[in-house]
């Protein structure tokens, strides 16, 4: 079954929100997709490209007070 757009973008949402490291599967590397995780890069968190196949992702996450836009534009 392929990914969803709206799940992956809450499951790398979420993996960035929480702390420590969290295995994302099945996510949909899409556009949208793609762009939540240029922007939370940006924020500061560990993800790696997504892959087209759906395999799984590795994502550190930084806590919601880790989280820092550092003066750049999202």
């Amino acid at each position: 079954v392929p990914g969803d757009k709206s799940i992956s973008q809450r499951a790398l949402i979420l993996a960035t929100l929480g702390r420590g490291t969290s295995r994302l599967r099945g996510l949909l590397a899409g556009g949208d997709p793609q762009s939540a995780a240029r922007v939370l890069r940006t924020l500061g968190a560990r993800i790696p490209a997504l892959p087209d196949d759906g395999a799984e992702v590795l994502v550190e996450g930084l806590g919601l007070r880790g989280l820092n836009p550092g003066g750049r534009s999202l």
